[in-house]
Parts: C-alpha cells; structure tokens; sequence
C-alpha cells in the first residue's frame, strides 16, 4: 500500500525486538520490489497491472470471469497462462479482445478446458524496481500518485487502491463524498495511523448519522472509550447509537452502565440488545433464573425474526 513510513517503523520495531532472530535477520536482507508508474510503460514479466475483465460466451459476459480493478504482477504465476500473456505489451487506456483457454484441472468446472473470449481494458501498468533489501527500498521508494475517478467501483473491488486514491486526496475533496471520509478513517485506523484519522475526523460536519457511523468504525478497531465518548456526545439517540454505546460500555469493563442501556424498553425488541442482556447476565453474576429468561427472551425473538423473513 506504499506505506513507507509504517514500514519503516515496523522495521525499526523488528531490528530493536528481534535482532538475534534468524527469520528476521533474512527477511531484513532479502530482496525486495516496488513499482513505479512511468509514461508510457508497457507491461511485461515483472509489472503491475490493474485491469478490468470479461469473458464472454456468445456475446453475453460470464459472470465468474467479469471483474473490475483487478491487479496482478504478471509472470508470478497466479493468471491463467493465456491471459497472462494477453497482458504483456498492453499499455495504460488500451483495450484488447484475446483469447484464453483454461487448463482443464482448473478450479473453476464451468470454465475447465474451455477456450473463452475475453476484453480486458488496462488502468495503469507500473514497472518492477529492484532493492537489495527493505531497507533500500525505504530509503528510496518510489512515489506513485493515484488519480482514478471512480470512488464507488475502487470502494467495492480494490480495496488497497481506493486507500492509495483516497490517500492522495486533498482533505477539503473528501466531504464531497462522506462516505470516502469515512471509510478512510476506518481504513487509517486500522493500519494505526491514529493522528492522520483524527485530522480527518475533525472535518466532519455535526451530522448525527455520520458519527453514528464513525462510533461504530472507532468501536471496531478498538477505541472503545473514544466510541463511548464520541456516541455520547455526537451520535445521536437511535437504537444502534444505544447498542453500541453499550458494547463500547462492556469493553470498558462498566457493565452497570451497559445494562442501564440495554434494559431501556425502546431496546427490547431488538435482537442485538437482547443478545447483550444474556452476556451482561453472566458479566455480572446475576442469578441463573434470570440468565435463562433473558436467554429465552432471546430466542424467543429469534424464531419469530426467522418467521416473518
């Protein structure tokens, strides 16, 4: 993901804890790779593409081969061969119609031996560069910038990518689009980038459904205070504010405070809060009579959810 800086600490982090580790010691060695988007590259053995495909079966696209901002480095090995070498000579923007033919062991028993028309179109080619080690390679990384336009089709099928896309946004572009600057919070904060995150959150705008939804993204990577505080103050006072409210209560380790939430009469249909109440039965030592009936409140409201689907 073109993270240096992170590398670089973890790095740091493996030279200082584990400096007498064989494994670490050959990995700290080893030959590393990047790639770098040049003009006018050509793919060829050893390149990053990222492409879009679809094989087609009488005009009509097959569905197990259709995908969208796909990568891959070519000649590693994990394309079909035919379809591998379609790619080399290909370069960014160009569209070309081939033909592939899948081994007759392969995984896939609608496309095994099949020969298959496929159109490819190629979104960007980038070049292999070599380093000696991790640590040339963070000393001079390549710097790629990521200018593709299409935010909702990154979002749902390369996730890396989108990050990159997101990564190289001006801060003020990604209120256009709340979505984005939410995901990439989430995405920050779980790579640990915690005070690049913060910047982005300060930029909200008090909108209690977006801070519902970033309660809920702080609450998943482990910020349970920070969600309990932000959900509190920002979130609003709709049901799922008040579930995870009381999930971030219960990591926290102040079970009273979480019952008081999930007891509130707006929450006893809700099948999560029900399903909180057996935990906080068992959390807090109360008796088993009233863990069974909380159990079978529960289940109870299970049967009848799976009867009205």
């Amino acid at each position: 993901m073109e993270e240096f800086d992170g590398a670089r600490q973890c790095i740091k982090r493996l030279e200082k804890q584990f400096p007498d580790y064989p494994e670490v010691r050959a990995f700290l060695t080893s030959p590393w790779a990047g790639f770098k988007s040049k003009r006018r590259t050509i793919a060829a053995p050893g390149s990053r593409v990222f492409y879009d495909c679809k094989g087609l079966t009488d005009g009509r696209p097959i569905a197990a081969t259709v995908g969208y901002y796909q990568e891959a480095v070519l000649g590693d090995g994990w394309l079909v061969a035919d379809f591998d070498q379609a790619l080399v000579g290909m370069r960014t923007g160009q569209v070309k119609q081939c033909e592939v033919r899948f081994p007759a062991d392969y995984g896939n028993h609608e496309l095994a031996g099949r020969q298959i028309t496929f159109q490819i179109y190629i979104h960007l080619v980038q070049d292999r560069v070599g380093f000696t080690s991790p640590a040339e390679l963070l000393e001079n990384p390549p710097r790629n910038i990521y200018r593709f336009h299409d935010l909702p089709g990154l979002r749902e099928n390369n996730e890396n990518l989108y990050y990159m896309v997101l990564k190289d946004s001006v801060l003020r572009d990604l209120t256009q689009d709340l979505t984005d600057m939410i995901k990439q919070i989430d995405l920050l904060l779980k790579l640990g980038f915690r005070e690049r995150a913060t910047a982005i959150q300060r930029m909200m705008p008090e909108d209690p459904t977006l801070h519902a939804h970033l309660g809920r993204i702080l609450l998943a990577n482990g910020l349970a205070e920070e969600a309990y505080q932000h959900l509190t103050s920002y979130g609003g006072q709709t049901n799922e504010v008040a579930i995870n409210r009381a999930k971030a209560l219960i990591k926290l380790e102040r079970f009273q405070e979480a019952e008081a939430i999930v007891m509130e009469p707006k929450l006893a249909g809700e099948i999560q809060a029900l399903d909180l109440r057996v935990g906080l039965a068992a959390l807090l030592e109360l008796p088993i009579a009233r863990y069974l009936d909380r159990m079978d409140d529960l289940l109870e409201h299970q049967i009848a959810q799976m009867a009205s689907a």
